[in-house]
């Protein structure tokens, strides 16, 4: 009787650890999805330009 229940204390142990891998594998697999999202370029509005640039010399003293 001994034996059973460390057995069976064993593969409950064992299935507990293999459901937390799954799970943690899920989460990493949604991370980098989410995270491959994000790095998809995305067009940016051209800024105004109400003042043309007036390029002007520096004067060293």
């Amino acid at each position: 009787m001994f034996n059973y229940t460390v057995a069976t204390n064993y593969y409950i142990t064992k299935l507990q650890k293999k459901q937390e891998e799954r799970l943690q594998k899920m989460i990493e697999e949604e991370e980098i999805r989410m995270l491959r999202k994000e790095m998809v370029p995305k067009a940016q509005l051209m800024p105004f330009f109400d003042r043309p640039f007036l390029p002007q010399r520096l004067v060293w003293s």
